[in-house]
């Protein structure tokens, strides 16, 4: 998910204050003219937008369709999985213990959060290692 490598590009400037050097603003700005021209097809609309569900073309480009909610939700969902990462390397660096501690710890999180989502969604009648 390209748009999620800007949104985070853009997290870590804010929330962390690091200069980015001009070299990565400009490839920040080739993977976004890349992705808009990569989702047009050969009339310059966006690749879902215009089509019925059959996979016909339904008329002009302006024709409000499914692709602009499921573009909202994607923009959503990359800038809440950017901040939740750049938030979690900020809260590791400032901690104050060393590196291999915070990750130990941000790694039992995990665990103990996995092994929760588990056993509340498991089937009744079978344990952990049926296959």
């Amino acid at each position: 998910n390209n748009i999620k490598i800007i949104a985070t590009c853009v997290a870590y400037r804010l929330m962390l204050r690091r200069q980015l050097l001009v070299i990565q603003w400009i490839a920040l700005a080739q993977l976004g003219i890349g992705m808009a021209c990569s989702s047009l097809d050969e009339k310059g609309c966006a690749s879902a937008v215009g089509r019925d569900f059959a996979g016909g073309y339904a008329g002009d480009c302006s024709a409000a369709s499914p692709w602009n909610l499921g573009f909202a939700v994607v923009m959503l969902l990359a800038v809440c999985s950017a901040l939740a990462g750049v938030y979690t390397e900020l809260l590791i660096k400032t901690s104050g213990f060393s590196l291999q501690v915070g990750s130990a710890w941000l790694y039992g999180y995990g665990v103990l959060a996995s092994a929760l989502a588990y056993a509340w969604a498991r089937p009744p009648g079978r344990s952990m290692l049926d296959g």
